[in-house]
């Protein structure tokens, strides 16, 4: 979380953005569904930070943390898809989801600008992940009246 969290007003959910799920192929041939996060994914989430290296938590969250707290992940998966926004890629291994990439946004003042967050695991790196995650938010924040990404 950052100074400009998204205030407790605003995380009221909204429809659940079913239109944005799609099926991407990465780099490696492997196909990643990539969809907005929901409520459920609290573990999910979870599992996906601790699975990080330390270098790619450190880089995430620009502290040294092992895991989310319940806070942190309640946070991260309840978003209003709005002012908070987030995308997840995920793949399927022995019949359970694994996440493999999150990009987040949160509109901070005017509503013109929002700041972004990624994050890919370390073993999907330089598939291409991180790249789809980005240009679905980019789209995603154009339409909602998002014109700056910091």
């Amino acid at each position: 979380m950052t100074g400009n969290d998204p205030d407790p007003a605003m995380t009221q959910q909204h429809r659940y953005p079913f239109e944005l799920v799609d099926v991407w192929q990465a780099r490696n041939g492997e196909r990643v569904l990539v969809r907005p996060v929901h409520p459920q994914d609290t573990e999910l989430a979870r599992a996906f930070v601790r699975e990080l290296s330390p270098a790619s938590r450190y880089n995430r969250f620009h502290q040294p943390l092992n895991d989310l707290t319940p806070e942190m992940a309640r946070w991260a998966t309840h978003v209003d898809y709005e002012r908070h926004f987030a995308l997840v890629a995920e793949v399927f291994r022995d019949g359970r989801e694994v996440e493999i990439g999150v990009a987040r946004y949160v509109v901070t003042g005017n509503g013109e600008a929002a700041e972004v967050a990624i994050a890919v695991a370390d073993g999907w790196q330089r598939q291409g992940v991180g790249e789809r995650l980005l240009r679905g938010l980019v789209q995603v924040a154009a339409r909602r009246g998002v014109r700056w990404l910091e």
